[in-house]
């Protein structure tokens, strides 16, 4: 007799502090503001600093603790007037401003001798459709930038890859809140609401490719 045996399925998300002078990060309050579960979902939430030498530092001790079926980083995108979901990463961190302990690296490789990029393994237009679909502007885009988003994804899918690990991850930008822009700016930012119910869509979204790759754990004979 099979008796399938209902898990919860562990998805670690993250969002980044405050940074360039700013008194909030969307991206945080989102994530902050999620449920702890969501249908099978068991959700945990942790806040990465804007550093280089310590951002993927907290978020691997966090991986190798709790062992996540899925990691999803979150960071804003002051710029961007929709959710954007990152498809691939770069080996390069160039950063424009420095983080928040005044490093600001130029033209160095996040890990030397790696490869030049790597792609996420979320499904990624899954995602988009699904969080469009719900009413909220999405895309997918072809860059995360240089600074320690980028930084954070490209550790992330390389210790993925290189500890052949089954977890899935990546990357999703978020636009600043209204509140966040001036008056003279040509976007009109995106309320924390649509922001925390984007990332709902997007855990969701993944909930089909989790499935399958722990249904075979929850088979007992």
């Amino acid at each position: 007799m099979v008796v399938i045996k209902m898990k919860k399925i562990k998805a670690l998300v993250c969002g980044f502090e405050p940074f360039d002078q700013g008194h909030i990060n969307p991206s945080w309050l989102a994530v902050n503001a999620l449920p702890d579960e969501l249908e099978v979902l068991e959700i945990k939430k942790i806040q990465l600093p804007v550093v280089f030498s310590k951002a993927f530092y907290d978020l691997e001790k966090t991986i190798e603790t709790w062992w996540p079926d899925l990691v999803l980083c979150t960071g804003l995108a002051k710029d961007r007037p929709q959710i954007t979901i990152e498809r691939v990463a770069i080996n390069l961190c160039d950063a424009r401003i420095p983080d928040n302990q005044g490093f600001q690296p130029s033209d160095q490789p996040v890990i030397a001798g790696a490869p030049d990029a790597y792609f996420s393994n979320l499904p990624v237009k899954d995602i988009a459709m699904k969080i469009s679909e719900s009413g909220i502007k999405a895309s997918i885009s072809n860059t995360a930038g240089t600074f320690v988003c980028n930084y954070v994804m490209y550790k992330l899918m390389h210790w993925i890859v290189t500890k052949k690990s089954p977890i899935l991850g990546g990357f999703i930008h978020v636009p600043a809140l209204p509140e966040m822009l001036e008056h003279s700016s040509s976007f009109s930012g995106m309320s924390l609401d649509l922001i925390v119910m984007s990332l709902k869509q997007a855990l969701l979204a993944c909930l089909p490719s989790l499935e399958k790759r722990t249904c075979s754990d929850s088979l007992q004979l």
